[in-house]
């Protein structure tokens, strides 16, 4: 974790709650959300984050949702970095992001570019904001990669002593741990590629509108469903239409059931020239 959260067996609670939906309950500085057999979290203005573990919940349990919602939630609540659902890796052009709905393939896509030299900047969130001089940036964020044992061995890593992400044995998730090769400054964003299955056999790149654009990082905010709730909602749209403006993103169309991030990785390379 990036933050030092405290630990209680106390039943946590908020006063004046605002929204409230399935997982969580929130007002303007406090939202509570809730993981049925891991924990409930307290994350307030501040920052400040209180745990509070259910009966026989795991650590590595605990820690996931931590890293994750949790970290997307501090993110928002301070209005700076806007969380996005994606990886990246860090080019001598800028920062790549990887991006798409789940399964869609971006984190054997974040393996493949790693295998070939290029540094590891994040999994799954990447904080994103334009910065004094008009540039969008991205910050690193855990030298970490989430794979199933059988994409790491196929991107060509050791799978041997890999630990799970969960430890629901269901979960084929390990993390594969990429410090030898993190970089952990922030760097200017060249390109967001969203990744999408389709039921064709070519592979194809494509531009995408304003109007797309803005779909995209609407929908792949990392904590989207909580935007309401923290009262945000319009801070998040104008931050997305900013950053719509100023960011290239382009679709990548790939074959449903085909290994092809060999042929994506040079895709991508070749479209930023490198």
């Amino acid at each position: 974790m990036l933050f030092t959260p405290q630990y209680t067996h106390e039943h946590l609670s908020i006063d004046g709650v605002t929204c409230e939906g399935a997982l969580f309950q929130s007002n303007s500085r406090q939202m509570l959300i809730s993981i049925h057999g891991v924990a409930d979290y307290l994350v307030e203005v501040g920052p400040q984050v209180t745990i509070r573990p259910h009966p026989n919940a795991s650590e590595q349990d605990i820690t996931l949702f931590a890293d994750g919602l949790v970290y997307a939630v501090l993110l928002l609540q301070k209005r700076e970095y806007l969380p996005l659902h994606a990886g990246a890796i860090e080019t001598p052009q800028g920062a790549v992001l990887i991006c798409g709905a789940s399964g869609s393939g971006k984190s054997s896509l974040i393996a493949s570019f790693v295998k070939r030299g290029f540094r590891f900047l994040s999994d799954d969130t990447s904080p994103v904001k334009v910065n004094e001089d008009g540039n969008v940036i991205t910050l690193p964020y855990l030298p970490q990669l989430k794979l199933s044992r059988d994409s790491a061995a196929m991107s060509g890593f050791d799978t041997v002593g890999l630990q799970p992400i969960r430890r629901d044995a269901k979960v084929d998730k390990f993390y594969l741990d990429l410090s030898d090769c993190f970089s952990n400054r922030a760097s200017p964003v060249r390109t967001v590629y969203v990744l999408m299955r389709h039921s064709g056999t070519r592979l194809g790149m494509e531009k995408l509108s304003m109007a797309e654009k803005m779909k995209v990082l609407l929908n792949r905010t990392n904590g989207f469903p909580f935007i309401k709730g923290l009262g945000l909602s319009e801070w998040h749209f104008k931050r997305t239409a900013d950053l719509a403006t100023r960011l290239d993103i382009k679709r990548i169309r790939r074959p449903d059931g085909q290994n092809t991030h060999t042929q994506i990785t040079d895709l991508i390379m070749r479209d930023l020239q490198l």
